[in-house]
């Protein structure tokens, strides 16, 4: 369950560092085709992370129903 909620933060930590870095780069002097690389960068990795968000979801929730299952540890 640790991996897949792991995953899962990395997806929304990788959305929120895309979202500010093409704020942050909006003007500045790197000309209209560093623009458009940057731009494309970070719809790249906004893309492969939404591809992997249901996986994730999925596997989260199969690790929770097991270890739902698990009876609680006495001593």
């Amino acid at each position: 369950m640790q991996n897949a909620l792991g995953d899962l933060n990395d997806i929304v930590v990788h959305e929120k560092l895309s979202e500010q870095f093409v704020e942050g780069n909006d003007a500045g002097d790197k000309g209209r085709v560093g623009r458009a690389r940057e731009a494309f960068a970070a719809g790249r990795l906004s893309g492969r992370e939404e591809a992997r968000l249901a996986p994730a979801l999925r596997e989260a929730k199969l690790a929770y129903k097991a270890f739902a299952r698990r009876k609680p540890f006495r001593s």
